[in-house]
This record gives structure tokens, sequence and C-alpha cells, in this order.
């Protein structure tokens, strides 16, 4: 088939999966279009379409395609929709978009312990789920349908990548193909009483979260062995929900013989992260406008990605509250020191190997770019932070001259200096 703007000729290839709606078909380039000076046109190394089911193909399905080919990604981590296909002779139409990379793997796969997710993984990939979800709902769209099998993640990076993007819609539109998948449906929305929004798209985002960081359902505690079956779960989710850590109401807690690990792991949580968790699952439960905004959710976990402290003695990564000095979470011996790196805006807790990233410089949320990293010379025994910008740094310190630090050029991290990246201002800071 010819796709006009996507690089010319593709062919239909291996079938990749199957859902309700349609099924979903791997596109091959057969050749390339060419742009009026001859150069090869830019375009995706592989594309993927989605060929709706007969009674998925309506009216209604392909009048919102054509509105999100329309409107456009909100951002790099969605697989859009591209372009709106029909095939002469064929009753049906379908859409293409990117494919899904081969190393992006289900989040499924995480919380089952198939991919280890180490705490600075799992912190980068909650923080771009917020990140992801907050474009969408700033362009006035809703997902509807948050999921395991609507989220991949990459096992090296932690970058989340969003599928089945064909369900998402203009908030407060009332026709809506999908509901949800009922794990992670708001309250409201199992009970009948409203539809898919952004409200409901904050409540499940936080279940996502809670999945990814506790490895359990919030609301699945010991009443679970109450209350069985679709009516069960009715009452579990959407009529008598209870979160299984409600400050105020142990009824649904883990049960400590069959549920041991998300007390575990609950203990191991921030403060600052558990309060979060406790609006969306307490008052956020029964009145949406409570819910976690998602530049809240950001803010907060950025916040716990930067106070990450690694154990000198395990190697092990310790969640804590801006580097706070505690026990190891592992061998249980006491955490040294934190040495520092703060900002106006930031404070980021520095361990052998840390990036700091264009966000610590600019903040604006790339924690992909990195400006320095932190490294150790040996011969020596210093720490120092290696430019790894294009631009020069500036390093102060009281009574000294400064000194200019040139890409490729460490830094020493030393107490009290002042760093110059860009105009932000940064000081060492470490305990006497």
């Amino acid at each position: 088939m010819s796709l006009r703007g996507l690089g010319g000729d593709w062919r239909v290839g291996s079938l990749i999966g199957e859902g309700g709606q349609g099924s979903v078909f791997r596109l091959d380039p057969v050749n390339r279009e060419t742009a009026g000076d001859g150069s090869t046109m830019t375009a995706p190394e592989a594309l993927a379409i989605k060929w709706y089911h007969e009674r998925s193909a309506n009216r209604h399905q392909r009048e919102a395609i054509a509105r999100l080919i329309a409107r456009g990604t909100p951002g790099s981590m969605f697989l859009w929709p591209l372009a709106l296909v029909e095939h002469s002779g064929v009753d049906g139409f379908g859409y293409v978009m990117p494919l899904r990379a081969d190393e992006h793997r289900p989040i499924g796969e995480l919380l089952l312990g198939r991919v280890e997710a180490s705490p600075r993984l799992a912190l980068t990939l909650c923080i771009g789920l917020a990140h992801a979800f907050l474009l969408l709902h700033v362009e006035g769209l809703c997902y509807r349908d948050i999921s395991f099998g609507n989220v991949f993640f990459d096992p090296a990076t932690g970058t989340p990548m969003i599928c089945d993007n064909d369900n998402v819609g203009v908030d407060g539109d009332s026709f809506s193909a999908v509901l949800g998948t009922r794990k992670f449906m708001a309250p409201e929305v199992i009970r009948g009483e409203a539809m898919p929004s952004a409200q409901s798209d904050l409540h499940s985002l936080a279940v996502l979260l809670f999945y990814v960081l506790a490895r359990h359902h919030p609301l699945i505690g010991r009443l679970e062995s109450r209350w069985r079956g679709k009516t069960g779960e009715e009452e579990m989710l959407g009529t008598h929900p209870l979160f299984i850590f409600d400050p105020s109401d142990d009824r649904n807690r883990p049960d400590e013989a069959t549920q041991p690990a998300p007390i575990a792991r609950w203990a191991r949580l921030p403060r600052s992260l558990k309060v979060l968790f406790e609006q969306s699952f307490t008052t956020g439960l029964h009145d949406p406008s409570r819910r976690v905004r998602e530049s809240v959710w950001r803010a907060t976990l950025t916040q716990l990605l930067d106070s990450l402290h690694r154990c000198g003695w395990c190697g092990e990564e310790n969640l804590t509250e801006g580097g706070a000095s505690t026990r190891c979470v592992a061998c249980r011996r006491h955490l040294d020191p934190p040495v520092r790196l703060r900002s106006e805006r930031c404070t980021l807790t520095l361990n052998d190997g840390t990036v700091l990233t264009a966000h610590h410089v600019h903040h604006n949320y790339d924690l992909a770019t990195g400006i320095g990293r932190v490294v150790h010379d040996e011969t020596r025994n210093r720490w120092g932070l290696r430019n790894l910008s294009a631009g020069a740094w500036r390093l102060e310190r009281v009574g000294r001259a400064p000194i200019i630090v040139q890409p490729g050029q460490a830094a020493s991290l030393l107490r009290d200096a002042e760093l110059i990246i860009d105009r932000t201002r940064f000081v060492f800071e470490a305990s006497r």
C-alpha cells in the first residue's frame, strides 16, 4: 500500500496481536519516497496497522481516529495514529501508527519480576507516566483505558511507551467505545455514574503507579476473601472501595500470611509518596476533584529520584527523603552522610555515576539529556562531576580564582564550592 507522506510503499507483514476491536499487523517498507531535491524522505523504519473488526468499524470510531490524526501526538511516548487506511473492495478501515520497538517490554513483566527494576528505574518509569498523561490532559484529552495491556517500557532507561491510543477522546465527550479495564476504572465509572474522563484517568494513573511501586492493587486486601466473582469485584473497586493502607480504617489491610509483599514495600516508601497515595485512595476515591494531579506526582517522584542514596557497603539504592541518612534496606548498615548538589530549585544526592540532567539545570523534566556525571579518581581518591555538555562551566570558591571547566573535564566535588552551569548556580554540600 502507498502511504503518501510516510515514505512511499509499505507491505503488510506478520500479525502482531489481536484484541476486541481489531488486529494489528506489521508494515514493512518496500521503497522510500524521495523529496523534491532527490533526497530520501524521513520516515519510520517500521510501522504497524490496526485493522478494525466489522463490529468496531463504525462511523464514531472513524471520526475519532481522524480527529486524533489531525491533532497530532502529545508526545514521543505515545504510539499515535498517523494515517487512516481503507482498502478497495474491502469493508472497514484501519489506521497506521509507529511500530513499538522490540526492546520495549509490557509493564506486567516488571510486576511479575521478569524484568529487574531498580528503584531508579521504577521512579523514572512513574515520572514518565505522570508526564505523559499531563501532556495528554493539557490538550483537553483523556485516555479512558489505562491498563497493563496498554503500557510498555524500555528496561534500560525506564521510558514508557503508551499504545492503543485510538480510544483517546476529548475530555467531556459523552461517546466512548470503551469504559476501561475494571481494575483500573474509577469507582464512579464502575458504578455507572460517570463516563471515562481526565478525572477518572487520574484514578487509573494512581493505580498504575501503586502497582509499579508496591506491586499490588491498592484496593485488594484481606476483604478479597469475602467478595468473590464479578459482584465481589464491583464491591471492592466500585461500590465500597477501601484503600489497603487507609490510615483510619484497617479492615482491608493486606493479609500478612498471603499478601506480605505489599506490606514490606509500603514500609519502604518515603512519607511524601505515602501521603499522595493516601489522598488518591481515600478522599480521591469518593471526590474526583480531590485526586492527585499528574504534575504533583511528577514533582514528588522527581524529588525522590534525586534523593536516591546508594549504600557504600552493598550498592543497594535506597529511597530517602532528601538523601537523609538511614539504614540500608538490604544490608541494614547505616548509610554514609550524603554529598549533595543544591540549586534554588532542586537538591541532587550524589552517588558514583549519578547524572546531572537538563532538568536539574533548566527545570524542564528532561531526564534523558545528561549534563554532567559523578566520577571517581581512584589514584587521588577524589570525586568529581564531569562536564558532559557542549558548554563550559564555572567553578567558584571563596578566596580562590574561578576555574573554567571545559566539556570533557571534571570539576572536583569540594565542600561549599559553587558551580555555575548556564546561569544556574549549584552549591556542593557535604557533612562535616
